[in-house]
């Protein structure tokens, strides 16, 4: 049976964090161990993992410098063939995620070094927003624009760490995207449309108004590393939009800039999310 790690970043992330990894503990594939690293929290976070004993297979809590870093002190603990990245402020969707996903996983040799599937955005109240994720035809197009596949629905194969190397901590936004570069610019991934991986909760780092920008200025930085010297038009279009939400916010305020902002998205026939955050 393979070994899948999870590892999962905290910092003061004690409100959403039970169900986090109650979505882990409650998988019916027994072939998973967890791995929490935590920024040095404050409000209990810690106390709630030590609750759990020896569910949790290892944990820590240090300062780090960033998501990346932490992601980066788990790999060094995990033991797992492949290794998932959760959020504590997302969840596996349902308690069969990883039954469903094993059989693709335990191919040998593996078809893909990275396995990705759907995500749910999921809105303050726990409805799902939209579901993304594309086949990879689509996504390897769009891939060096920006980042189109969601890291919490990506599965990595160990020996990526050991072709690759760790995560780039210079990165505060994109380290992920930098990452995923480096092996499918060259190779394939392969995609799963018929599971949702997990629940992915807005309101994130990432998806705050002022970070989009920064964000994608960030890509630009990982795209010209890798040979992408020119941005895609659709990185432009991206650029845009950022700004232009970045400013309705601050003019609007949060509430109505993002229901404007849905009713622009309805206008184009996209789902009008932006108004139900």
């Amino acid at each position: 049976m393979i070994l899948v790690s999870i590892v999962v970043p905290t910092f003061n992330a004690r409100d959403t964090l039970k169900q986090c990894l109650d979505s882990v503990i409650g998988q019916t594939f027994p072939g998973k161990e967890i791995i929490v690293v935590d920024g040095g929290s404050t409000d209990g976070t810690i106390d709630l993992v030590k609750s759990y004993g020896p569910r949790i297979e290892s944990w820590l809590s240090e300062p780090d410098r960033g998501v990346f870093d932490a992601f980066n002190k788990g790999i060094k603990r995990a033991r797992g063939r492949w290794l998932y990245f959760l959020g504590a402020d997302d969840y596996l969707y349902d308690r069969d995620v990883l039954l469903r996903l094993a059989p693709r996983l335990s191919m040998d040799p593996p078809v893909a070094r990275l396995v990705y599937g759907r995500v749910a955005l999921v809105g303050p109240g726990g409805d799902t927003l939209a579901l993304l994720g594309e086949p990879w035809e689509i996504t390897r197009e769009r891939l060096p624009a920006y980042l189109s596949l969601s890291h919490q629905g990506v599965f990595h194969a160990r020996e990526l760490f050991v072709e690759h190397g760790m995560f780039d901590t210079s990165y505060r936004l994109s380290g992920d995207y930098e990452f995923l570069l480096r092996e499918l610019l060259a190779r394939d991934a392969l995609y799963i449309p018929d599971v949702v991986i997990a629940g992915h909760r807005s309101g994130g780092i990432s998806s705050r108004p002022g970070n989009h920008t920064r964000t994608l200025w960030e890509l630009r930085r990982a795209q010209k590393t890798h040979g992408i010297l020119m941005p895609r038009p659709a990185w432009f279009v991206r650029l845009l939009a950022a700004w232009v939400r970045s400013g309705l916010v601050t003019l609007l305020g949060s509430r109505r800039g993002h229901l404007l902002l849905g009713q622009v998205r309805a206008l184009f026939g996209k789902k009008p999310y932006w108004s139900r955050l």
